[in-house]
């Protein structure tokens, strides 16, 4: 038998994550710790969204990497998208972002949602202990470059 329990005394103290190879999978690195007066051994569940409002600077930059010319030809070929429009804003303002944003802004389309999933890790934390963990998130097609999001969510310990 298993108790789900709030993930209250995990805390995530860094993460970093980076955008693959393959636009489809992004690698996410984080150290948790176990804030609590007692040991925490389960699995713990992590919420990761990919919030469609914005795309992170770090991956317009390593997109424009690839070929600057190659991605202007593309939006020219392709229909004209939120997603599309953000990466051509990005480009004429000469990569830079809009004034005070971190990210670029997507204006909403209602046919675009932000994406969710939950990965699973087991975890053994002593008290105030943390620990590195990877998550290897493969994501749907166009996905890639949204704002990335990560929290431990819950944890589901064995009943003694």
């Amino acid at each position: 038998m298993i108790e789900l329990v709030k993930s209250g005394k995990l805390k995530i103290d860094q993460e970093s994550h980076t955008w693959g190879e393959e636009p489809d999978k992004i690698e996410c690195e984080l150290y948790l710790r176990n804030l609590g007066d007692i040991e925490v051994a389960g699995d713990v569940v992590f919420s990761v969204t990919l919030d469609s409002s914005g795309l992170e600077e770090k991956w317009l930059k390593a997109l424009v990497r690839i070929s600057r010319e190659e991605l202007i030809a593309f939006i020219k070929r392709h229909e004209p998208s939120p997603r599309l429009n953000a990466i051509h804003a990005y480009l004429q303002r000469g990569e830079i972002l809009p004034e005070g944003k971190s990210f670029e802004p997507v204006i909403p389309d209602s046919s675009v949602e932000s994406y969710r999933v939950c990965v699973h890790r087991s975890v053994t934390l002593s008290p105030m202990e943390g620990q590195k963990y990877v998550l290897e998130i493969e994501l749907p097609p166009k996905f890639a470059g949204y704002l990335f999001r990560v929290k431990a969510d819950s944890i589901f310990i064995p009943k003694q």
